[in-house]
């Protein structure tokens, strides 16, 4: 009878081990302890910007400083806490005041550093609408158009300004990513039609229809590309090919973000469906991985790709797994525990990862109570705090009403709190860790925050 018990056991342990794995194994209060480490470790508040390394020297460089600003914006979206807004204002100020060139970014020689900042200006545009940032990306886009796509090679842009000996799949998917967002900044068809005429160059020339593989570039004067699958041009492709089926409903498009996310998923992994294969620390390649993950967060999340969500998940909990005990800090080389520098935009790149997984298996937590109108333009003037430490939310703009009132509901739309504002702070101890919703009304004030309380 024991013995009969003992296979029973076996059996029943094996059953359980083939069942799905829990693909919301990370958790909303990991994904605050990695950006929270990240900010802490990389911020430079001296001057706004981004250290190079996790020893507090340097200034990330150019391109990847945007990789950098969009982990910002990977948060917001995760939370919709409006420090994340200000952080992300601050950080595009020391950008523009320590670039040397300000939002004229023509300047720099390689057109895939523009490309990037219009791509990520145009994301904060849509997440802020602070013209600002819709601005600068319309007039380099416009600007970069203009002078450096040509008929050589049937078409695409060059990788860089001060000589064309190349096109590339890190200038050409980025920037017809960054069209579709000023597509739909402006209603402008024009830029809807200058992303389909890039889309086709690039497939045509780079992109391998069998395998999903994008090459890395094509030489002038030669008739066939080189460069072997490069995570970030993958990722670009993919962001591209879902951004216009987006738009147009045109099913090949589709079809073609599939075949190279499969790719991904099944050849640039530890094994199929494994651990996508090392970022690096630093250097170059520390930014490739951050660029996948912000287009991966795309496909998957608005794309309602869920066939994918239990390889997000786990990605995101190697990265998690093998932070660094004494800072948090987590890598791009998602399954080894970083033991050497790691720069600022390879952390940026396991913070985001982290971040999708918890955005992709748990949308319940940003859903919104049915009719609440979120204002998260920092122009209105009012902004939330929070005081963990007092628990107690503070209010604070240069104008308000002397009779304000305040509302606090779940996501379910429940009241939890509500009252009239005594001077700028609301207690809220009663409130359990999580998201809310806070509703001011006033003379003239209507505004709607999201918050996170500790």
């Amino acid at each position: 009878m024991f013995k009969k018990f003992c296979v029973f056991a076996l059996l029943l342990a094996f059953c359980i081990a083939l069942l799905p794995r829990d693909s919301q194994a990370i958790t909303l209060s990991q994904a605050d302890s990695a950006y929270n480490a990240y900010y802490k470790v990389y911020w430079n508040s001296s001057n706004n910007t981004f250290y190079l390394t996790d020893t507090k020297t340097g200034i990330i460089d150019f391109w990847r400083y945007a990789h950098c600003w969009e982990a910002m914006m990977d948060r917001y979206e995760l939370t919709h806490d409006t420090m994340n807004i200000r952080q992300m204002k601050q950080a595009w100020t020391g950008f523009n005041n320590t670039n040397g060139m300000g939002t004229n970014w023509k300047k720099n020689n390689y057109n895939d550093d523009i490309t990037w900042w219009i791509l990520a200006a145009g994301r904060a545009y849509r997440l802020t609408k602070d013209t600002a940032y819709s601005n600068a990306a319309k007039m380099n886009f416009d600007w970069m158009y203009s002078t450096q796509c040509d008929t050589v090679l049937g078409g695409g842009i060059y990788w860089m300004n001060t000589e064309h000996g190349e096109k590339n799949a890190c200038i050409n998917g980025p920037a017809i990513c960054g069209a579709m967002e000023l597509y739909w900044i402006t209603s402008d068809t024009g830029y809807l039609n200058k992303a389909k005429s890039l889309y086709a160059w690039e497939r045509k020339t780079l992109w391998n229809s069998s395998s999903g593989v994008v090459a890395d570039r094509i030489m002038v004067g030669s008739t066939s590309a080189i460069g072997g699958a490069l995570t970030y041009n993958e990722g670009t492709f993919i962001g591209a090919a879902y951004r216009l089926f987006k738009a147009t409903r045109d099913s090949s498009y589709y079809r073609d973000a599939i075949l190279t996310m499969n790719y991904v998923h099944d050849h640039m992994c530890n094994s199929s469906g494994g651990v996508v294969s090392n970022g690096g620390l630093t250097g170059d390649a520390a930014g490739f991985l951050v660029v996948l993950v912000h287009h991966l967060m795309y496909f998957v999340i608005d794309g309602k790709q869920n066939q994918y969500l239990s390889w997000v998940t786990l990605n995101a909990e190697a990265a998690w797994k093998n932070r660094r005990p004494s800072d948090n800090i987590v890598s791009s080389a998602w399954n080894n525990v970083p033991t050497s520098t790691v720069e600022s935009s390879s952390c940026a790149g396991g913070v985001g990862m982290i971040n999708l997984a918890v955005l992709a298996n748990t949308p319940t937590a940003i859903s919104r109570p049915k009719g609440f109108v979120e204002n998260n333009n920092p122009d209105h003037g009012v902004s939330i705090y929070q005081n963990p430490a007092q628990k107690t939310l503070i209010v604070r703009s240069g104008n308000l009403p002397a009779d304000l009132w305040y509302a606090i509901t779940n996501a379910e739309g429940k009241d939890l709190l509500k009252g009239r504002l005594d001077g700028n702070k609301i207690d809220v101890r009663v409130l359990k860790t999580g998201v809310y919703f806070i509703k001011l009304t006033g003379k003239d004030l209507t505004v709607g925050k999201m918050f996170r309380n500790y």
